[in-house]
């Protein structure tokens, strides 16, 4: 039954997911914006029909006279669950053999354990999947109908699961959960339902570990007899000698390896002989390949196609799709994934990469306000789904030019995090962002805000994230901005300086403006902006000295002219253009150890 409710589910999302629900009538006046998706209005239809499932004796007399009363009657619970230590579990990983593997099994484990435990509360309540109206960010959100003691259930439910996380990987993660109740009528102020919602996240967040304090130093450290190290990746799971990795850094590794390749998920109750993640009571998650398939047995809770919607009716044993950006670089054996060093050298001009970390400005505002009066809960779910569609399905299909160069790291919810070359993820970052624009019909409310940091190959990630993380919270100040070798701008100075960049350095390398002149030019600039900023400019001689060294070294006169338009605002005063520096900096870097062509 549950293989049979999967394929409908995800039949529907093949083929309704931007049909309307429903649209204006003209002949019965019906004024119903047709902005909620078929498929998302059904899957809420089910949830809730689900969720008041135990009010069917009282339903059967039901007279649609008194349908606000029996509305007002009928109790039902929302709740959620939040993995709390995801960012620091995802980069805390040293950057030693197989680091590439471990990296990408880690982030895909993180991006479906969510769903996992969602899956695993739902079941252990008695409800299908189809109750979870949200599973991704590290969190999700279901509905369920309300009995006595449900809240208790939940609770020790929470409890066993974060009692599962700290066992496994030593306190790092765990789990707050946390409800509210309503009643059917109040579904037309969902708005309401909400914010008593957060109210109780709020709450419960400012708690972590509380149901499991007693016991959380005898489990999160594990003994382990005879001599013993830490794990060289992790450094944290004691292993006994003689091994370099524990069993999850393994794991990690050994998914990491055949997620870029794998064509299905697996998603079971009991563990099985298969590449990929299990958690004792919860369940697993394997990868496979379509011969694989002729191996597994029916006992599966579901079976879905990687990436790709048309096998659900191709393959027999499928009962649905999912979508995961595991875009991941591969060597030509495509039987290993590229280093970060080997990724550096793929670099054009200065060998370095660049860990770009990007997300959608003030999504809770717009959660919270942008809907107004038509916040429902049919129009939440379309929302969030929609724009998870765009970070963790749509976002392969931007990158399948870019495979051999981007890692796509995270990619869900709201938000992505990348590495690769730095031309390349510079690239990669305005790609995203051009087809962001059109996928929100350039409704300038969905900005979105990107922090990109360069470095050497051999640079922690961890380090790279957190300080990729600090470039993108500068962006935010302006919102709808990127942070790009240390410089602020909007997404149209970015691409406007660009291009003015990528002329320059056709320029160097024909020779027509020499690099240690133009790196002059640099310091100038840089010199001049500094004191601006420190309001020390008066006195200091910028513009002779720019004019000198163009008229000196550049013997062209239409270059001078696009070299100093290009730097400043010659319509009007003159002034050193807000994107000079970045202009500057991205030239330097796009020509380093470049050879002059011979003419």
């Amino acid at each position: 039954l549950h293989h049979k409710l999967s394929y409908v589910y995800h039949i529907l999302y093949r083929y309704t997911w931007c049909v309307p629900a429903s649209i204006w009538d003209p002949e019965r006046y019906h004024s119903h914006y047709p902005d909620i998706s078929l498929f998302d209005h059904s899957r809420v239809v089910s949830a809730l029909a689900t969720s008041i499932y135990a009010y069917k004796d009282a339903l059967q007399d039901y007279d649609d006279k008194k349908r606000e009363e029996i509305a007002s009657n009928i109790w039902l619970l929302i709740f959620e669950g939040d993995i709390t230590g995801i960012q620091r579990f995802l980069y805390d990983l040293a950057n030693v053999k197989f680091f590439a593997k471990r990296l990408r099994g880690r982030s895909c484990f993180l991006s479906l354990l969510p769903e996992m435990v969602g899956r695993f509360i739902l079941r252990e309540l008695g409800y299908p999947f189809t109750n979870i109206l949200y599973a991704g960010g590290g969190k999700f959100q279901a509905v369920v109908g309300y009995e006595e003691g449900i809240e208790k259930k939940i609770e020790d439910l929470s409890r066993k699961v974060e009692e599962i996380l700290i066992r496994e990987f030593g306190g790092k993660m765990g789990i707050v959960t946390y409800c509210t109740v309503f009643t059917l009528a109040e579904i037309k102020d969902y708005h309401e339902v909400i914010k008593r919602l957060h109210r109780e996240a709020q709450k419960a967040k400012k708690r972590k570990f509380r149901l499991v304090m007693k016991d959380f130093e005898s489990l999160a450290n594990k003994r382990v007899d005879g001599p013993s190290k830490l794990c060289l990746s992790c450094n944290w799971e004691l292993i006994p000698e003689g091994k370099d990795f524990c069993r999850w850094c393994k794991d990690f590794a050994d998914a990491g390896g055949v997620i870029p390749k794998s064509e299905f998920i697996l998603f079971t109750r009991d563990r099985k002989n298969l590449e990929g993640f299990y958690l004792k009571d919860i369940g697993g998650v394997y990868f496979l390949k379509e011969e694989e398939l002729k191996n597994i047995e029916s006992d599966y809770e579901d079976l879905l196609a990687l990436n790709e919607v048309k096998k659900i009716e191709d393959i027999p044993k499928a009962t649905g799709f999912r979508f995961i950006a595991n875009t991941a670089p591969t060597k030509e054996d495509e039987e290993a994934l590229k280093s970060f060093e080997e990724l550096a050298e793929e670099a054009e001009g200065d060998k370095k990469i660049a860990f770009v970390r990007a997300d959608v400005d003030n999504l809770g505002y717009i959660f919270m306000k942008g809907l107004g009066k038509n916040y429902t809960i049919s129009r939440v779910a379309t929302l969030s789904r929609s724009l998870d569609l765009f970070f963790s399905g749509y976002i392969n299909h931007l990158m399948k030019d870019l495979k051999d160069y981007i890692y796509v790291v995270y990619g869900g919810g709201d938000d992505l995090f990348l590495v690769g070359p730095w031309d390349k993820a510079l690239e990669a970052i305005r790609r995203i962002r051009e087809e962001f624009r059109y996928f929100t019909c350039k409704n300038p409310v969905f900005g979105l805000s990107c922090g990109l940091f360069v470095s050497h190959g051999k640079f922690p990630i961890r380090l790279g994230s957190e300080r990729a993380g600090e470039e993108e919270k500068r962006a935010k100040d302006k919102k709808d901005s990127i942070t790009a070798l240390g410089e602020v701008l909007s997404w149209d100075l970015l691409e406007e300086a660009i291009k003015r960049g990528d002329i320059i350095s056709e320029w160097l390398k024909e020779g027509s403006l020499g690099r240690t002149s133009f790196y002059r030019i640099y310091k100038l600039i840089d010199t001049y902006r500094k004191k601006l900023e420190n309001k020390e400019e008066e006195g200091y001689m910028f513009y002779p000295f720019f004019y000198y060294y163009l008229v000196r070294n550049v013997k062209e006169e239409k270059i001078r002219k696009d070299i100093e338009s290009y730097f400043l605002n010659t319509e009007n005063g003159y002034e050193l253009r807000e994107e000079a520096e970045f202009l500057a900096k991205y030239v330097l870097m796009k020509t380093r150890g470049v050879r002059v062509k011979e003419s």
